[in-house]
């Protein structure tokens, strides 16, 4: 009964999402039309005489009857004007992701490139202007940033290995009495004999280690970003790559010298 009325439930969200969609994506009529166009019309007037908050209302009055690329490029410009750098990477986005349609206009496909350009150089805007303002308002930004990252993630990152060196433990205990069929008492014997509490903190401090290096490089990549949403994204990539290498080349050396200086650890009793 229940499972027939979910899938009632279902048919009729799914009918009017659908219907909904159609609705939306169906062509204004010619009043609507005229309508946006006396918007725009209005919204120019308004931007040549620099009032960008009367303009941007009539601007997004039009696009919401369009929903096209070139009203939704002229919401984004004018929320830009304003300093509205969130609202309009957003805007842009939106325009961005309108599917073009066969026979599209020219002004439509030339809207899209500019979103596309405008969005990049917003992003690095708004990358560059909020570094910017920290350090004109005397604020460290790698005090303000860097430092509390650095310590959260070294203090975080042992508490993850302990979780996860309990939870290797508990696996452990299970495949070795619940299937190899070993009494649980030779299991913690073997357990105890064959480890320490020196295993324990060595991997802590190995933890906390690539806890740092993570947040410095995480840290540096975020500063030095330039080109936008691009460049995050190329910044990204670039700092997963960076804290792989950093942390697989520091774990062979930090395993090397441990070993070194401890060699009874690999031992097995």
């Amino acid at each position: 009964m229940h499972l027939r009325r979910l899938c009632t439930l279902t048919f009729f969200a799914s009918t009017l999402v659908v219907t909904m969609a159609t609705t939306a994506s169906a062509d204004p009529s010619l009043s609507d039309r005229e309508t946006a166009r006396s918007l725009m019309d209005d919204g120019d007037a308004k931007r040549d005489k620099a009032d960008f908050k009367a303009a941007l209302k009539s601007y997004e009055a039009a696009d919401a009857i369009m929903h096209v690329p070139t009203t939704g490029l002229e919401v984004a410009r004018a929320q830009a004007q304003l300093g509205m750098l969130l609202e309009a990477r957003e805007t842009l986005g939106r325009v961005n992701r309108l599917p073009p349609k066969p026979g599209e206009p020219a002004p439509f496909t030339a809207a899209r490139k500019t979103a596309e350009a405008l969005t990049a150089e917003l992003g690095a805007r708004k990358i560059r202007g909020e570094i910017d303002a920290l350090s004109v308002l005397g604020v460290d930004p790698i005090r303000h940033l860097v430092l509390p990252r650095v310590v959260a993630l070294i203090l975080v990152m042992p508490v993850l290995n302990l979780v996860g060196f309990l939870v290797g433990c508990f696996g452990a205990y299970l495949g070795i009495v619940g299937f190899y069929g070993a009494s649980p008492e030779s299991f913690v014997a073997q357990f105890l004999a064959n480890t320490n509490w020196l295993d324990l903190w060595s991997s802590e401090v190995k933890a906390m280690i690539y806890g740092g290096i993570i947040a410095v490089i995480a840290s540096y990549k975020g500063l030095s970003v330039k080109g936008g949403p691009e460049g995050v994204g190329r910044a990204v990539n670039e700092c997963v790559v960076a804290c792989i290498v950093g942390c697989a080349s520091i774990g062979v050396l930090y395993s090397a010298i441990f070993l070194a200086v401890n060699p009874d650890i690999a031992v097995q009793r």
